[in-house]
Formats: C-alpha cells, structure tokens, sequence
C-alpha cells in the first residue's frame, strides 16, 4: 500500500466488513467500520479523512468512536488517513520563506494547541493553552502570539526531541561533545556538523529553519547516516550522498495519539 497514512488506522475487512473473506469480489461493496476516537490525531477533521485503498462514504463520531463507511472493490487490509491541509494564514509567510513544501512536506492538520504535560510528555491541551500549532510532515511549526511584532512569533517546534529513533528509543539531546576537525561546531548545543548534512543544512537555512543539532551524526537504517536537529531530521545515504529531510511530523502526529492512547491529562 503505497504512502504513508496520516493516521495509520489499519483494518481488514471482507465483503461484508465484518472479517475477511475468500476470493475475489464481482462488484464494490459497502463497509461500515468503527475505530476508537483517540486513534485520531489532533488537529484532523472528520471532513478531511480518506480510506486507502478505497472510496470513503462518510465519517462521523458516534460516541467515542469514529465511524467510516466506504466502498472498495476487493476485501483486504484498508488505512484510515487523512488529506493535507492548506498552510494556515499565522504560518503562511514563514512557510513560504523557509523552502515551503520542499522543505516542510504538506501540512497534515488545522491549528491546534499543545504543551508539555506530566512527566515532560508532549500532548494536547485546550484552546489558547499552551503553543497554537499546525504540523507538517517534516516538522511542526508553532505561533506565539505574545510576541507579535518582534518577529519571533512563528517558531518551528522542538519536536524532534520527543521522536522515535530507529531503535524506538526517544531522542533526548546528547551531551555536548568535543569539536571535531572538519564541518562546523555549535557551542549552543555542542555538536559538529559536517559533510553533505553541513551542506544540506546551510542550504535550508541553518539553525534558524532547522535549530542547532542535538546529536553527532549517528547510524540510522542499514545504509544510512542521520543526525537529529532542534526541529528536524537529516537523513544521509552512505551510498549515494544524497541528504533527505525525515518524516519528524507524522512521527510527532504519532506520538501524540500515543500519549493521548495512555492517558495522559491536560496539564
């Protein structure tokens, strides 16, 4: 099933939507499946939500449950998602001045708030709490409006501290370490910079799009080379040199529907 789900809900459905079936359908049939309404991210609306591979019908809440109805063509598994959204107005000039689309991917949500709750997890909060944010692909991008007029007020979240790595542990800053003899030092966070990602970065505007760096360049995926940045993630292929901007917002989007799956509160 080709791209990534903006929510990740997968299901297996039959003709009838209620297990799966043998064997090949003769005509597109109906299915009407439930989810529990904490699987959704925040900032998503019912109107924007898609099934892949499918035809959505209608969604809806029903209780604490999201229902879809949709029409597809032959049983299997499904994905619930959801379509990219337009760039709000707060974000639009800065979007648009730090690369757009190249750079942040297309935005996944509408406004929403969010704030560090107990135990120092990320999660979200009720309206005018908080961070007023819209998430993106490659990163989240955060308004404050107590600092309109300083040309401080959109800051892009800190969000690659509270993703996965690719051992699943969380990326927590590492300590600063020594400066290397090739690339850049950041005594702001005491890490070095260097090679194709040092070339990438300065390319997408440095630490004012991509914050300082909060790890050396680490192994990654078999192959592959990445270090973790305030705001976003490079990833380098070790064959090609070629450098890749990651997912960090699907991951953020994912983490928090975990904290909310768990229960954390508002702060």
């Amino acid at each position: 099933m080709g791209g990534l789900p903006l929510i990740g809900v997968q299901i297996s459905v039959g003709a009838t939507g209620r297990g799966t079936l043998p064997g090949s359908l003769t005509r597109a049939q109906l299915a009407r499946l439930c989810f529990p309404s904490s699987m959704k991210p925040p900032g998503i609306e019912m109107e924007s939500l898609v099934v892949n591979p499918g035809r959505l019908v209608s969604a809806r809440l029903d209780r604490r449950a999201v229902c879809v109805e949709f029409v597809f063509a032959e049983p299997g598994d499904f994905v619930v998602g959801a379509r990219p959204r337009p760039v709000l107005p707060e974000f639009a000039a800065f979007y648009a001045s730090t690369g757009g689309a190249a750079t942040w991917g297309p935005c996944l949500t509408q406004g929403f708030f969010v704030a560090v709750g107990p135990g120092g997890t990320i999660i979200e909060v009720q309206p005018g709490l908080g961070v007023y944010v819209q998430v993106c692909a490659n990163g989240v991008l955060g308004y404050h409006p107590e600092l309109a007029g300083t040309g401080y007020e959109i800051q892009p979240v800190l969000a690659s501290a509270w993703v996965r790595d690719e051992s699943g542990r969380y990326v927590d800053p590492d300590p600063p370490v020594r400066i290397a003899g090739a690339g850049r030092y950041f005594p702001q966070t005491g890490h070095n910079v260097s090679g194709p990602l040092l070339t990438t970065f300065q390319a997408l505007g440095g630490a004012a799009v991509l914050g300082y760096p909060i790890t050396e360049a680490l192994t990654g995926a078999p192959g592959f080379t990445d270090q973790y940045f305030q705001h976003f993630k490079l990833r380098l292929n070790d064959a090609t040199r070629e450098v890749t901007i990651r997912p960090v917002g699907r991951e953020f989007m994912a983490m928090l529907t975990a904290n909310r799956q768990a229960g954390a509160d508002f702060p």
